[in-house]
């Protein structure tokens, strides 16, 4: 039985403190306890074997320290409850903070720390998927060396897409938006369609301008010859005919110029004579700033490439560039636990991702801009967040959340590859230090 077929058919229990006690919501009785915390075994003891019990992160996650009394358990506890639960078969699960506002407007109930653990289980009782999606207790509460670097890495990326912006027009004036923007075309041939299309920039959306040229018809001496066999070409006429016969086929705008031309009639006369051949070509246009989509870009490329030196960064515990599971999990943070994400979520989700899924629902029918009252004020109104969507709305965001993954994913690795290619040729070196630890 998968987790979310477990979540449904078992007996669930939401655990949360809050002014000193420990309320229990029981899925079975639909009903909310509390009572005075003592032990972890008080606290087994009150739940089902093979049932499963969900806690808030602040509470269940957290290790008190010192004085604190903002965590009911220590560290030893925490481990020693999640070792009950391992033996009573009880499936123990985080819930993530920050989510609560938002799951209590869902459910209409009101703030209350009665009504905030039957919240979160009617919420996710609505949508089981994302119920395997929380985050399993903590093995240890000492930061790994992974974590260490990773969380130094968002810093040096907060104040790397800080130093790209600060300046008007921002992405103008440093070497990742440089490198973004001299290889915009060797970034496309390296992405999929699919990929381009998302960024609009396929063929079709390039802007063309047509070029007029002109050039010497294969025959125009005999063609001269019969026109003008009683007078002479004008003066206008032969400096076309020679600077032609020297160019070839030439823009209309440069005979113009070299010949001193006021317009291009003389040039239209000798084409209706057959002297000239009139060609009209379409080119494609460079990309200019307004199509290149520099936040997203910029954003998925700082973690690998220092702004300001135009050196690489390379990870010291992997000795290369940072992959993109490094990255998303670190720098991205795409996730639920996202607490202080950093500028770098925030460019992808607040100011591409939404965007985009506004664009898209109104494609189908879906207003993702609509208001809702505010949980804590009915009387007022917010913007919709996830926790309050539809099951229609969440299936569609959470398709079109993979969707946007998918592509980072695919752009992440394409500049990535770039990067070790121009490593490789000495295009771009890796940064002097060898530890990203020294920008915590």
């Amino acid at each position: 039985m998968d987790l979310e077929q477990r979540f449904l058919t078992s007996r669930v229990y939401v655990g949360d403190v809050g002014m000193g006690k420990l309320w229990l919501y029981d899925s079975k009785t639909d009903t909310t306890e509390s009572f005075k915390f003592t032990t972890v075994e008080d606290l087994i003891g009150r739940l089902e074997p093979g049932s499963i019990f969900i806690g808030e992160k602040a509470s269940f996650n957290t290790p008190r320290k010192s004085l604190s009394r903002s965590q009911p358990l220590t560290e030893q506890e925490l481990f020693r409850f999640q070792a009950l639960c391992k033996e009573k078969n009880i499936i123990f699960k985080i819930w993530p903070e920050k989510m609560t506002p938002s799951i209590l407007a869902y459910t209409g109930l009101s703030k209350s720390d009665e009504n905030d653990p039957k919240a979160i289980y009617l919420w996710l009782k609505d949508h089981p998927k994302r119920f395997k999606g929380l985050q399993n207790p903590s093995e240890s509460f000492e930061p790994s060396q992974e974590y260490v670097v990773g969380w130094a890495l968002r810093k040096l990326c907060n104040a790397r897409l800080n130093y790209c912006r600060g300046v008007d027009p921002p992405y103008t004036d440093d070497f990742i938006s440089t490198l973004v923007r001299e290889n915009i075309d060797a970034l496309l041939d390296r992405l999929p369609e699919s990929t381009v299309s998302y960024l609009d920039m396929t063929e079709a959306d390039r802007k063309t301008k047509e070029i007029t040229s002109y050039e010497l018809e294969e025959n125009y001496l005999d063609t001269l010859r019969s026109k003008y066999a009683k007078k002479q070409p004008s003066e206008t006429y032969l400096k076309i005919i020679a600077f032609l016969e020297s160019s070839g086929k030439t823009d209309r705008a440069i005979i113009k110029d070299r010949v001193s031309l006021r317009g291009y009639s003389q040039l239209e006369t000798l084409t209706k004579y057959g002297v000239l051949k009139k060609t009209v070509d379409i080119n494609a246009l460079p990309w200019n700033d307004g199509q290149i989509h520099f936040r997203l870009l910029c954003t998925l490329v700082a973690p690998m490439l220092c702004p300001e030196s135009g050196k690489v960064t390379q990870n010291e515990l992997t000795e290369g560039v940072p992959t993109w599971n490094f990255s998303r999990k670190h720098v991205f943070v795409f996730g639920p636990n996202h607490h202080k994400g950093g500028v770098a979520r925030s460019n992808l989700w607040h100011w591409v991702f939404k965007p985009w899924l506004r664009k898209e629902g109104k494609a189908v029918g879906l207003d993702f801009t609509r208001k809702v009252p505010k949980h804590d004020k009915p009387d007022e109104l917010k913007n919709v967040q996830p926790g309050e969507f539809t099951q229609e709305e969440s299936d569609f965001f959470q398709a079109k959340k993979k969707e946007f993954r998918d592509h980072c994913l695919i752009i992440y690795q394409a500049y990535r590859d770039m990067i070790y290619g121009k490593l490789r040729t000495n295009e771009l070196q890796y940064e002097e230090t060898d530890s990203i630890l020294m920008y915590q």
